[in-house]
């Protein structure tokens, strides 16, 4: 029997999560769902989802998904790739944050896919670990 693959999904905007969780689930991934900083730190932690998929921004506007991201490789927490989603195109953003992507980026291979996306593509990309 085929393992089971693993997804943590990440956002705080209903309107993307939802219908990205459906996707994953109906794909059948076993997915877990997080709004909120907090809320990543515990799935993966608990449950060593395979793949992350973070919204970059969460409830207040931060970057609370590279934070979290960053923390958790830190404390030794892995997966097989990361997906940062974001409004914001990656070529944009502060010195700073693309400083913080190139640690993440030794740890573990990561995309940033823009908002708005297909759903199929963000499944097709996911599908390929």
């Amino acid at each position: 029997m085929a393992e089971t693959k693993s997804v943590l999904i990440a956002d705080d905007d209903d309107g993307y999560r939802f219908p990205i969780v459906c996707l994953f689930e109906d794909a059948g991934y076993t997915v877990f769902e997080a709004t909120s900083q907090n809320g990543i730190m515990e799935h993966a932690r608990n449950h060593r989802p395979q793949v992350w998929v973070i919204d970059v921004r969460l409830p207040t506007g931060k970057l609370e998904g590279i934070q979290a991201v960053e923390e958790l490789l830190a404390e030794g927490v892995s997966c097989n790739r990361v997906f940062f989603i974001s409004v914001i195109p990656q070529s944009t953003t502060d010195p700073k944050v693309l400083e913080v992507l190139a640690s993440i980026g030794k740890r573990v291979r990561y995309e940033w896919i823009e908002k708005p996306f297909e759903l199929d593509f963000l499944l097709d990309r996911v599908s390929q670990e």
